[in-house]
């Protein structure tokens, strides 16, 4: 019983931790492509999506 307790506890912990991990690196890849798109490597990118004219 207890090791179905903290098997259920484990995995549930491990896949916060994933979607956490998982969702800092899409908000550091963001960043990065704004950066990028910023420094006029990507300026055609944000003229097709509408951020700049």
């Amino acid at each position: 019983m207890h090791q179905r307790v903290f098997a259920r506890y484990w995995r549930r912990s491990l896949a916060e931790e994933a979607s956490r991990v998982l969702i800092l690196a899409r908000a550091h890849w963001l960043r990065a492509r704004r950066t990028r798109a910023e420094s006029g490597r990507g300026r055609r990118f944000l003229r097709a999506v509408g951020l700049r004219e």
